[in-house]
């Protein structure tokens, strides 16, 4: 799975971020087991994590975040998640109108890279930088770079940026060459420019030591500053950008010195997310350049954090044997003094799973691709409490109540966090007066039938959800009125269509007649193949859509839909199918015409699936000679032989990642 990095078009590694900037002051108990808490996700892929203050700012390229009952919030590429209640804070206003590939913080300030032109609605050029708290952006603070930025840290009054870019320029400035790193002012954003080292390949990761006098640099580099020695992770003077002498990095995956994506810095200890022959996680003496250890994997690590003395690993390794030798899916944990490989192996279902980690005092924190852990259903991101975190469920939202003959029909929502620990049942409660409350039944489902009301007698009800802890807090209170029945179900629902999204399903219809009673309930039913729908899920009488996040990309499934009411279920809408897509684009259609200034190719662009195309990616017979930005549609290949035969196929790449090839177009050259 080593193949999978030099395909993407975006990292977001977010990585001993708290450590640097003195927020994580205690360390957390390491007791983190295998299943996540069950709380908010998102629809895409999460590139960065940072906790700060006790929120968790996250990034990467999604639309939206999602309860645990399916239900979606509108954002732009970046959210603010409270670990606490398990929810996101959707009035937080921030936005950006592409891909944010790294945070970072200083002085309660919030500092953005990524894809964007625009940050709140106003032009920011791949940089940008906001008030943590209110989400308002800084008016004077405007550097930019030209190419995409992959890894952002802070130390003192600088800002660190690092990635693909070639050129960098000040607040109010013009561009000039900067290859793969630049420094900044957190307070001006001028560009500083007498720390200027040379690295002549990308760089995936910039981090900054504990004392602040060394910068360290990883990626795909071979050389920095013309000295071809410090490959793949150097050192280099905070204050001049000139190498240290004495690091001498050793093999960081097996016998080699792969590509570094990811740092976290502990004191004068680095630990290394390594790509190169599958990948390996390390780690490293900042001081030396001696590897402590260094643990195998199948696949590239992408990400690393440090928890107490626990360094977590993360990447797309996959399997038996996947990491050290051992079975492992996306996610291990290491002792950090010894290098052993510690038990903690939870199963994360995607093909690239993490892209990002981070932790506090009592969460690691995973960002990626996924769609569930175990047995948990947790959309692109996941917070695993530790042991002395796990706390009673949230309280169920959004209960209802509509009164039947002799009956009140309830239904709520689930609770935004489970705690930490798997939900048991629900306990319902009723009162006539709102001061007495009496148990009267638990269920295991979110929605429970009073069959012992009276017609005629208002009752109050709320609900509590229980785990191992204990119960919530109650439920807002709803009341309610059984009368004797004269309605009848509800017609089917109408105009019932499924579409295939980003790793779901995204379903529609319209309300139907509700045959005189208040229609309480959808139900989802979804089966895998005509007419074998069972039930999936339910949700309230006011959503008219659902997204299906528990899905395989490349299946197809089929889905009908209920209307429910106090009287009953209405007949099943018509049948519509989709299959989940992963996002890439399509393939672009490409022609050629061969002339004596050699061999012309013009393409249109492809379908992008919902994610911006980034660039495009041209190969000649199998060889890939030049990549363009998603602007370019043409090209003229003026290196060809006179009566020769060439073969050409184009990609195109977006943040999901990539096309398939063009259809080939075989040109003689004249």
């Amino acid at each position: 799975m080593a193949s999978h990095h030099k395909h993407r078009t975006i990292l977001g590694v977010i990585s001993a971020i708290l450590l640097l900037s003195g927020l994580a002051v205690s360390p957390a108990n390491a007791d983190v087991g295998a299943a996540p808490a069950r709380t908010w996700g998102t629809n895409g892929r999460v590139l960065s994590i940072l906790s700060l203050g006790g929120r968790v700012y996250i990034a990467g390229t999604f639309t939206s975040v999602i309860d645990p009952s399916s239900r979606t919030y509108p954002v732009s590429n970046i959210a603010v998640f409270d670990p606490s209640s398990g929810r996101f804070d959707t009035s937080w206003p921030v936005s950006a109108d592409n891909t944010v590939t790294s945070l970072a913080t200083s002085g309660g300030k919030l500092f953005l890279a990524g894809l964007f032109s625009k940050v709140n609605g106003v032009k920011r050029t791949k940089l940008a930088k906001v008030d943590a708290l209110t989400g308002a952006l800084d008016s004077t603070w405007t550097p930019k770079i030209n190419r995409q930025p992959d890894s952002m840290t802070t130390a003192g009054d600088e800002v660190y940026v690092s990635g693909l870019f070639t050129q960098a320029a000040g607040s109010g400035g013009t561009l000039i060459d900067r290859p793969h790193v630049a420094r900044f002012s957190t307070d001006t954003g001028s560009l500083d420019t007498t720390w200027q080292p040379t690295p002549n390949n990308r760089v995936y990761a910039v981090q900054v030591s504990a004392d602040q006098q060394s910068v360290y640099l990883g990626g795909t580099f071979t050389s920095v500053n013309g000295t071809s020695t410090p490959s793949k992770i150097v050192r280099l003077s905070a204050s001049s950008g000139s190498l240290v002498p004495g690091f001498a990095p050793g093999a960081t995956n097996q016998t080699t010195r792969g590509p570094v994506y990811g740092i976290a810095v502990s004191g004068t200890r680095l630990y290394l997310a390594v790509g190169g022959a599958g990948g390996a996680c390390a780690a490293m003496d900042g001081q030396t350049g001696t590897v402590a250890w260094s643990k195998h994997t199948n696949g590239n690590l992408q990400a690393v954090t440090l928890v107490g003395g626990t360094v977590y690993c993360g990447g797309h390794f996959t399997g038996d044997g996947a990491f050290d030798g051992q079975t492992r899916y996306k996610l291990a944990s290491v002792d950090a003094a010894s290098g052993t490989t510690l038990p903690f192996a939870p199963v994360i279902n995607s093909a690239l799973g993490v892209w990002s980690l981070a932790s506090d005092a009592t969460h690691v924190y995973v960002g990626g691709d996924f769609t569930k852990i175990g047995s948990t259903d947790q959309p692109q991101f996941a917070e695993f409490p530790d042991s002395a975190a796990l706390t009673a469920p949230g309280a169920p939202e959004t209960v209802s109540c509509s009164p039947g003959d002799s009956v009140a029909m309830l239904q709520w929502f689930v609770p935004s966090t489970d705690g930490g620990q798997p939900l048991r049942s629900y306990s319902v409660y009723r009162s006539t007066d709102q001061t007495t409350w009496a148990k009267i039944g638990n269920t295991t489902d979110p929605a429970y039938a009073d069959t012992a009301a009276t017609n005629g007698t208002t009752y109050s009800y709320r609900v509590t959800a229980v785990n191992a802890i204990g119960e919530s807090a109650p439920s807002t209170t709803v009341t309610c009125t059984p009368q004797p029945a004269s309605a009848t179900p509800p017609a089917a629902p109408g105009n019932f269509a499924a579409m295939g999204v980003p790793n779901a399903t995204s379903l529609s219809w319209t309300a139907p007649a509700n045959g005189g009673s208040q229609i309480t309930a959808y139900r989802v039913y979804r089966g895998d193949g005509p007419g074998t729908e069972t039930l999936l899920a339910t949700t309230t009488g006011a959503t008219t859509g659902y997204v299906d996040s528990a899905v395989t990309i490349g299946s197809r499934y089929y889905y009908r839909v209920s209307a429910i009411n106090a009287v009953g279920e209405s007949p099943l809408s018509a049948e519509d199918s989709a299959s989940p897509t992963d996002g890439a684009p399509a393939a672009p259609v490409m022609t050629g015409t061969s002339g004596p200034d050699g061999i012309t190719l013009n393409w249109t662009a492809p379908k992008d699936n919902g994610s911006p195309i980034t660039k495009y990616v041209l190969t000649r017979d199998g060889i890939r000679i030049a990549t363009f930005p998603a602007t370019q549609f043409s090209y003229v290949d003026a290196g060809v032989t006179p009566g020769t035969n060439y073969t050409y196929r184009l990609k195109a790449q977006n943040a999901m990642g990539n096309s398939p090839l063009s259809k080939p177009v075989v040109i003689s050259a004249q």
